[in-house]
């Protein structure tokens, strides 16, 4: 029987509570922290929703960024730096999937603004996106799928080395992977839609988690895409 991996959850205080909440569902080991005394020590690291990204990180004025926590970013960059080198899995999830973008020298939209199909201050909202022919996600799910967003940023064009996933029907980006690194980015919240979550309306997420999860044994990107 093979040990379950040890994941990192780049986050700090109750703000992890969700996606702890699935790791002990699926009995795997974890550790939620923004310092840890290594990245050797883990099989994975999970890379959770927050604010905005300071722009200065990509190299663009303020437009409409804001919460910005420099500190945290550069922090969370530093764990996905470390865990790209040693080219051990990584999933993005909103803010995370943002932050991959960026160290991969692309750049945000920087304000979506409330009441589109993507932004609610107060609640995620639910669109459909079209999920790319023979990808993961059209495995999960089908070729169009219902997820939630509650998003104030998004890509802007995918980065070099990056390939679209998924899609919403205005054309913002929702997933995107590396062709050649165990890398996976999504911009909605699988978190928020699964165990006491799930709603009948949209996908279930513990479907994509308990995937990128299970790759775990095999750093061969296209399991994870």
């Amino acid at each position: 029987m093979q040990t379950p991996p040890h994941v990192l959850i780049a986050q700090n205080g109750s703000a992890a509570r969700n996606y702890e909440a699935v790791l002990e569902y699926l009995e795997i080991p974890y550790t939620t922290s923004l310092s840890p005394a290594s990245g050797k020590a883990f099989d994975m690291l999970i890379l959770p929703g927050g604010g905005d990204i300071s722009p200065d990180l990509y190299n663009c004025a303020n437009h409409g960024s804001r919460n910005i926590e420099l500190q945290k970013d550069l922090a969370q960059l530093s764990l996905l730096d470390d865990f790209i080198y040693q080219k051990k899995p990584v999933l993005g999830i909103c803010k995370g999937f943002q932050l991959i973008q960026i160290y991969f020298g692309g750049t945000l939209v920087q304000d979506l603004k409330p009441g589109d199909s993507h932004y609610h201050p107060q609640k995620d909202i639910l669109h459909k996106t079209r999920n790319q022919k023979g990808r993961i996600f059209e495995k999960l799910y089908g070729p169009t799928c219902t997820v939630n967003s509650c998003h104030h940023q998004a890509v802007f064009r995918p980065a070099p080395g990056l390939e679209i996933l998924q899609t919403a029907p205005d054309l913002v980006i929702e997933a995107m992977g590396h062709p050649l690194l165990p890398v996976l980015g999504v911009q909605w919240h699988p978190e928020r839609l699964c165990l006491g979550f799930e709603r009948p309306d949209a996908v279930n997420g513990l479907a994509l988690l308990e995937h990128f999860l299970l790759c775990r044994f095999s750093n061969n990107a296209a399991n994870i895409r």
